[in-house]
């Protein structure tokens, strides 16, 4: 796996750039600075391309217990896009449908309402909202794909999330 300098040095080697080769992506100016930022704008470009890339599949499965009363809950920051069909509630499968289906509709939030959920509603941030509200705690589990996330201008050693058979296209794409 190449090092976010070391992707830039390959850039800067195939564009046939002049002046030495950068030996570091910090605080660069000029030309090697826009070669920082093509490797960098890349490499972002290429894992949005799909949200469901596999190599953004994360390999932490979600798992969190609902709370009593509590309709909503927080997902993590490195949620990109939920696995609709991998979400259980205590190792059942549950239904899970996307907010836009649901906007329209009115949730009973009362206690008399409280019982185990049987639909998990992803909000447009991707929290998820409970339907009905939980009464007790139950364990929620479901795969996810990661966010892309931006190689790190301040970190000559930052690796990308694309794997290393697929460096290349990030050349090129830096390239074009």
């Amino acid at each position: 796996m190449s090092t976010f300098l070391e992707l830039v040095q390959q850039l800067h080697d195939e564009a046939g750039a002049s002046g030495s080769t950068p030996s570091t992506v910090v605080s660069q100016s000029g030309e090697s600075k826009r070669m920082v930022n093509w490797i960098k704008n890349a490499d972002l470009a290429i894992q949005q391309r799909w949200h469901d890339w596999k190599f953004l599949w994360s390999s932490t499965r979600y798992s969190a217990a609902t709370v009593d009363g509590a309709q909503d809950a927080v997902a993590p920051t490195t949620v990109g896009k939920w696995d609709e069909h991998t979400f259980r509630i205590d190792d059942e499968l549950i239904d899970v449908v996307e907010y836009e289906k649901v906007k329209g509709e009115r949730f009973d939030t009362t206690a008399a309402s409280e019982n185990q959920p049987s639909r998990i509603i992803i909000l447009p941030n991707n929290n998820l909202r409970f339907d009905p509200v939980p009464d007790a705690a139950y364990v929620i589990s479901a795969d996810y794909f990661l966010k892309p996330v931006a190689l790190d201008v301040t970190d000559n050693t930052d690796t990308s999330l694309i794997p290393a058979d697929y460096e290349q296209v990030i050349i090129g794409q830096a390239l074009v």
